[in-house]
């Protein structure tokens, strides 16, 4: 059995996962903060973080999104999935299931899609 769209959006609302998550945006945040001129698109990735981190209110508005966007990680889905043997069918089985997806896994989600939250000019 393959990890379903269904499995992704359960493991996306799930409270422990969407704190990890946080975690590691914030983290990805404090680090493109840091980055410098020369990464691509470096002036519309230090607005998006500033914005981001603004307030709790914008904080949490964005992380909805992240979250699902991490949970549709093919890495993060394997981990939570047992690769695609455990079904995640509810809020009660993704608090279990959440707790296999590796912080490195949703680190690494974060810095690959970290670009798709926001607009990039044209080239």
């Amino acid at each position: 059995m393959a990890a379903s769209y269904n499995d992704m959006y359960w493991l996306s609302q799930d409270p422990a996962f969407q704190h990890r998550v946080q975690s590691a945006f914030v983290e990805r945040c404090t680090l493109v903060a840091a980055e410098g001129w020369t990464v691509a698109f470096h002036r519309e990735r230090q607005r998006f973080t500033l914005q981001s981190l603004a307030s709790p209110t914008a904080l949490a508005n964005i992380l909805a999104q992240v979250a699902i966007g991490v949970s549709t990680d093919t890495a993060v889905i394997a981990d939570a999935t047992v690769s695609g043997v455990t079904a995640i069918p509810n809020a009660t089985t993704a608090a279990v299931q959440s707790l296999l997806v590796t912080d490195a896994h949703i680190a690494s989600a974060i810095s690959g899609q970290f670009n798709q939250f926001f607009a990039t000019p044209d080239n």
